[in-house]
């Protein structure tokens, strides 16, 4: 009983930690700081729509990315630069840019590597998205 319990806690306190990460990202969504990294050209953009649902089921991959590219060894390391697209004109420019050095995707979410020319259109996995 007493070993069930303390499971139960420890996975309470996991997802305390990821529903934590989570509003953090919706406060800076809302804050508009996604947009204002103050670097002009990102090695790796992320398009996204804060009401799709198909950007909802990434989310969880972008934060594996997020920590993988963190923790990379790589020098200098690359940056993920995250645009939402539906509500600000600017952003659905540089969409349109992006899209024009690979496939058009015909939606978000979308994902380009400047460095490489790389692009994947849709969700995909972390394993996918490190690639």
């Amino acid at each position: 009983q007493k070993r069930w319990e303390m499971n139960k806690e420890q996975e309470y306190i996991a997802r305390i930690a990821q529903l934590e990460r989570e509003v953090a990202d919706l406060k800076a969504e809302v804050n508009g700081e996604f947009v204002k990294t103050g670097r002009e050209d990102p090695d790796l953009v992320f398009f996204y729509d804060r009401e799709c649902p198909y950007t909802g089921r990434v989310r969880p991959e972008i934060q594996c990315l997020e920590r993988h590219l963190s923790e990379s060894a790589h020098a200098p390391m690359p940056h993920l630069t995250k645009f939402e697209v539906w509500n600000d004109a600017a952003n659905q420019e540089n969409y349109l840019n992006a899209s024009a050095q690979g496939e058009r995707c015909r939606g978000v979410p979308y994902f380009y590597n400047r460095a490489t020319g790389k692009y994947v259109c849709g969700a995909a996995s972390c394993d996918r998205l490190k690639e």
